[in-house]
């Protein structure tokens, strides 16, 4: 088990991108696509700044949650923490941050993109959880892109 008194849950910057990319290669849950490349993660922080987070342990990145909105429903992707920190519950937490970040926008509705069992559905599907949402809250699986 690892302490936990190092971690740091932040805003993910450009700057963090070698390390969400290979977390995501090492664990993600789905599929990595031509919108996942650096230019791509830039492009999407910058249209949604401050809402897309990162935890680190001491200088090691071990969890991202990619987050933005289009002005009416909030999105999540690539929600990813590395299975040596599962117990500590990161899921919830990245969840909870960007849930407020969403509401302090005014959006109401968020949509997490994440395969079937994946541990942050049982977040969703909680009504005691630690930030109420009142808006919608839909989990579907992540879009593939079709075979070539």
């Amino acid at each position: 088990m690892h302490s936990l008194a190092h971690l740091c849950l932040r805003p993910m910057t450009p700057d963090d991108y070698p390390r969400v990319r290979r977390l995501w290669e090492d664990h993600a849950t789905e599929t990595l696509t031509p919108d996942d490349s650096l230019h791509g993660v830039i492009a999407f922080l910058d249209r949604n700044p401050g809402l897309s987070v990162v935890v680190e342990d001491n200088d090691r990145l071990i969890a991202t949650a990619l987050c933005g909105d289009d002005g009416r429903a909030g999105y999540i992707r690539h929600l990813v923490v590395d299975p040596a920190y599962k117990e500590a519950d990161l899921e919830n937490a990245m969840l909870s941050v960007c849930i407020v970040k969403l509401k302090d926008l005014g959006i109401n509705e968020c949509h997490l993109f994440s395969p079937e069992g994946h541990r942050a559905l049982k977040w969703f599907n909680t009504p005691r959880r630690e930030v109420p949402f009142e808006g919608t809250i839909l989990a579907a699986p992540p879009p593939r892109l079709a075979s070539a």
